[in-house]
């Protein structure tokens, strides 16, 4: 029990709730919208097959989606 840290009183489920809810509904919404170019996907990850017109946009805040390979690296 000494590993563990203490629960805080500012735990808030709903929010809790809401983010993970909303997170995965922008997921599956990516997932229709790439349709039969999906490949395989996680959780967490896609892999499709681009055609430089599918990609969905690209950023560094939440509900933005970021690219996992090096700038200008494909898998083959």
């Amino acid at each position: 029990q000494e590993n563990f840290f203490p629960q805080k009183d500012v735990t808030n489920l709903i929010l809790a709730a809401f983010t993970t809810a909303h997170a995965r509904m922008k997921f599956y919404s990516v997932l229709d919208y790439l349709g039969s170019a999906v490949l395989y996907y996680e959780i967490d990850s896609v892999i499709y097959i681009s055609d430089d017109k599918n990609d969905p946009p690209l950023g560094d805040y939440l509900g933005q989606f970021t690219d996992g390979l090096p700038h200008e690296k494909h898998i083959i």
